[in-house]
């Protein structure tokens, strides 16, 4: 066995191990998605990078950590494909203040309520399209037969 304090110790601070306890057990998607976790790491800055897939395309990128400077909990959003976990540097980040949205020391739940939103959001978002191209699509076949003369 492990000790207790020792469990888990991946390198990611307290507070984004909650996020990602938060997340993995309230994330309910639809079957053609996926989230997938990474460590995210730069210097002090240590937690986890969430990515959205569908249908093996990555989506959004979503990174979870507490800030070197203020000890929030900060997330900083990204899109584009990466072979392996980003890195900061892939976060192309101005400098230390460049994030999406941070939250008070302790308020993980708060975060991890942000991080599933915010998931939520873009499966439904994209499902939406989908639809409304399927439906488009539909549309023209029916103009297209309706157009024909024999």
């Amino acid at each position: 066995m492990i000790d207790i304090k020792s469990y888990l110790n991946d390198g990611a601070n307290w507070q984004a191990q909650c996020v990602l306890s938060y997340v993995r057990s309230h994330l309910d998607l639809p079957k053609s998605y996926n989230v997938e976790v990474g460590r995210y790491e730069n210097c002090r800055e240590q937690g986890y990078v969430f990515t959205l897939i569908k249908d093996y395309k990555q989506v959004l990128h979503i990174a979870v950590y507490e800030h070197r400077n203020i000890d929030s909990i900060v997330i900083k959003s990204f899109k584009g494909f990466f072979f392996n976990t980003p890195r900061a540097e892939d976060l192309q980040m101005k400098d230390k203040w460049d994030y999406d949205k941070s939250f008070d020391y302790g308020n993980v739940i708060e975060c991890g309520k942000y991080v599933v939103d915010t998931f939520e959001r873009e499966t439904q978002s994209i499902d939406n399209t989908i639809e409304n191209a399927d439906f488009m699509d539909n549309l023209n076949v029916a103009n297209d037969s309706l157009n024909t003369t024999d």
